[in-house]
């Protein structure tokens, strides 16, 4: 009878009261941001920063290398990894290091440190809808963007949009993608735009953003119908696709 009780209850805790669908375990961070020494990711990065209240446009390219170079510290709960970035402008050129980064792989979140600002870039459980504050760490980030002080992070909220999905990025065909949204805010001055796309076993694979300031409101008639690359005064777009990896 006993048995009879326990069996009862799993199957009941397993499905919904509403629909009958059984709710699926959830993936971890590690499925989706492999992290081991020795791993890299080259991705190719193309912005456009806009200053001078629009009248300075300048477009960029370049190459960005990722790649974990050793075990910083390890106990019970987390490992933390060095992450060496490196840069180049253009394919032939030699790789630069830039930076040092770290990955800390905890029981159940992936946290990046960039230079004096962490991340919690995935947290368990990664369901679709799910939210969690990935700038928990920091409640004011304002960074500097061609001298002009912009609160690139205002009002994220990361939140996991999509899952096992199918799509070619950069000539490579995946069939098993998550998608996280960092942003999608907007007001009549403001844009405020971050989505990024995991492989499974892969790991980030497309990164998007969008950060526009802007005095050109939708009240002025010669704003009307503007996009936010054609109105901003100040800010960035940004895409960095992988091209490779091992």
């Amino acid at each position: 009878m006993r048995f009879w009780i326990f069996s009862f209850f799993l199957i009941f805790a397993l499905y919904s009261c509403d629909n009958g669908t059984v709710i699926a375990p959830a993936d971890s961070p590690e499925d989706f941001y492999p992290v081991e020494v020795g791993k890299y990711w080259i991705y190719q990065v193309d912005s456009i920063i806009i200053d001078d209240l629009g009248a300075t446009i300048c477009p960029t390219s370049s190459f960005i290398k990722e790649e974990i170079a050793s075990v910083l510290s390890q106990d019970n709960l987390t490992t933390v990894y060095v992450l060496e970035r490196s840069y180049k402008k253009t394919e032939s050129d030699p790789w630069v290091i830039s930076d040092i980064w770290t990955i800390t792989q905890g029981r159940n979140y992936i946290q990046r440190s960039e230079e004096n600002l962490r991340f919690i870039k995935m947290q368990t459980p990664l369901r679709i809808g799910n939210t969690w504050d990935g700038n928990q760490f920091d409640s004011e980030l304002i960074l500097t963007v061609k001298d002009e002080a912009i609160p690139i992070y205002k009002n994220w909220e990361y939140m996991v949009l999509d899952l096992a999905v199918g799509e070619d990025i950069g000539g490579i065909a995946y069939d098993d993608l998550m998608v996280l949204q960092q942003a999608d805010d907007e007001n009549q001055i403001e844009r405020r735009y971050s989505v990024e796309k995991y492989a499974r076993d892969v790991g980030l694979v497309y990164r998007e953003m969008e950060i526009f300031n802007t005095q050109c409101d939708g009240n002025l008639a010669n704003c009307v119908g503007l996009t936010w690359l054609q109105k901003a005064e100040r800010g960035f777009s940004t895409t960095q696709v992988l091209v490779e990896h091992n």
